[in-house]
């Protein structure tokens, strides 16, 4: 993997895009969400994860995107408000909503394992559409679960479909946790 380093802000905007097509493409809470919306979002995010050190790629032809951090590594209070300042002033009323409704009575990573002295956690994962189908799912997913078997861990992530959970099963994952949201969404956690 390799760390996204000296992007452009249009750079940004164009990885913002091909995530947003990407959990777009499949279904989950963001479904809701215009293209447009979607891409704001995503753009946002993405901004944020690179700002922290945290996004990654796999060539130069940058056919995926990942994020992830350690417990210790993970994003702190004053980058989770930026990006909520963010959100707040930079996308309309209805993409907090969604984003609110689908989160409604879902435990977040970092309460569900606050008693765990470590976990890597893959926040965001995304392959780009004329790459789906050719194992950068698979190739991605390996620096994580490489860094979690190392530290003698776990890996975690939270998902918004079955079929996303699926994927994740077939990498060797495990469904952990499954609520359904007032939306009618289903949320997963998963470990391997």
């Amino acid at each position: 993997m390799i760390r996204m380093q000296n992007l452009r802000k249009q750079d940004i905007q164009a990885i913002g895009a091909h995530v947003a097509q990407a959990f777009l493409a499949e279904p989950g809470c963001f479904q809701p969400l215009s293209l447009k919306d979607a891409t704001t979002l995503f753009t946002l995010v993405v901004e944020t994860c690179y700002e922290a050190g945290h996004l990654y790629t796999i060539s130069p032809r940058q056919e995926g995107y990942l994020v992830y951090w350690t417990k210790k590594e993970r994003p702190g209070m004053l980058i989770q408000l930026q990006l909520g300042w963010k959100m707040m002033t930079r996308l309309p009323l209805k993409v907090g909503m969604v984003l609110k409704d689908g989160q409604s009575c879902w435990k977040p990573t970092e309460k569900r394992y606050k008693h765990n002295e470590d976990f890597v956690e893959v926040f965001l994962i995304a392959v780009r559409k004329e790459y789906q189908g050719q194992g950068h799912f698979r190739k991605m997913l390996e620096e994580p679960f490489t860094l979690a078997k190392e530290r003698d861990t776990i890996c975690v992530l939270d998902t918004d479909s079955i079929t996303k959970a699926e994927k994740y099963c077939h990498e060797g994952m495990h469904i952990v946790d499954r609520k359904v949201q007032k939306s009618g969404i289903e949320m997963f956690a998963l470990e391997k």
